[in-house]
């Protein structure tokens, strides 16, 4: 009996110092958080803490599994340009914030009832920052209600937060009865309705304008870089203007290099060719954002600072 009781300290001790250490290391951001839990995970499998199959029965579990899955779907639509295609659809050009809230707000709470809430808030972060140097708007404005409003969204089903799913796991282990799909719509429905209506009204005059560490200089340099066509890239075939080259934020194109000869003034309907090489100039923050593009890769060592660059070609 002394023997067992032992036996349970060790473990209750063990677990005592290594789960605040475990958090610690998370509230830090120093380290991966996979690599900490399963740090923290291997560490107790090897001091006889958990036994194998309790140690690896979360891997089994189909809430994770479902997770997984959400999070590779929403890869697959990021790669194929379908966000950004719906980004520029759902946003559009809004005449006020109040309208860009409701644009934004509604559409990613829904989404969220369908999918993982947490892809959810990436796959809209990336268009809702393009969308707002485009429109002038500070970021800071929408980023914010946009993450509320996807954690309310993600309360009306059983899969638009990972704490349902893993939660309804957990019932149905322990023998009681699952969650339907909407069964918790009747809470989470109003709770979604109210708060994305507080968000619309009162958003704008509550979070304050913030600007990002390179929009807060006013003299940022610019920079040249020439941007190779892929044989896989989706622009090829494509018009400069139907690929959405003619007004990028922070960006302008002033040439295309084609089989060695220079085209100097591109035109809207210039078609872009497999092997183009793409000249732009801009800010160094906006020409990272060209990599975004599936196929269109950075041509080797082709960045330099721009000095100066002729109006004609701004415009």
């Amino acid at each position: 009996m002394t023997r067992i009781f032992d036996l349970i300290q060790i473990d209750l001790l063990a677990v005592a110092l290594i789960l605040p250490c475990s958090l610690f290391l998370l509230a830090s951001n120093r380290f991966p958080a996979d690599s900490i839990l399963l740090g923290a995970l291997s560490l107790l499998l090897i001091g006889g803490v958990l036994t194998p199959s309790e140690a690896l029965s979360g891997f089994s579990s189909p809430g994770v599994a479902t997770i997984a899955v959400l999070y590779v779907t929403v890869a697959g639509l990021r790669e194929t340009g379908a966000i950004a295609w719906l980004g520029r659809l759902l946003l559009g050009r809004p005449a006020n914030m109040s309208l860009a809230l409701i644009r934004l707000l509604l559409p990613a709470a829904t989404l969220s009832m369908l999918i993982n809430n947490s892809p959810v808030v990436a796959m809209f972060t990336s268009a809702v920052q393009d969308w707002s140097k485009r429109s002038g708007y500070s970021a800071s404005h929408f980023l914010l209600p946009l993450s509320y409003a996807s954690i309310m969204g993600g309360t009306c089903t059983l899969i638009g937060t990972s704490t349902n799913l893993v939660v309804d796991s957990l019932m149905r282990q322990s023998g009681y009865p699952g969650f339907d799909l909407f069964a918790i719509a009747a809470v989470g429905l109003p709770i979604t309705i109210a708060g994305c209506l507080y968000l619309i009204v009162l958003g704008p005059y509550l979070i304050s304008e913030r600007k990002g560490a390179i929009e807060q200089f006013s003299d940022v340099r610019e920079y040249l870089v020439e941007m190779l066509v892929k044989p896989n890239c989706e622009l090829s075939g494509q018009t400069i203007q139907d690929a959405g080259l003619r007004h990028l934020p922070g960006l302008f194109l002033i040439e295309i290099v084609r089989d060695g000869e220079i085209i100097p003034v591109v035109s809207p309907q210039t078609i872009i060719h497999t092997n183009d090489r793409l000249v732009f100039a801009g800010a160094v923050d906006s020409v990272v954002e060209l990599r975004r593009i599936r196929g269109l890769v950075i041509a080797t060592g082709q960045v330099s600072l721009c000095v100066n660059i002729p109006v004609a070609y701004k415009n």
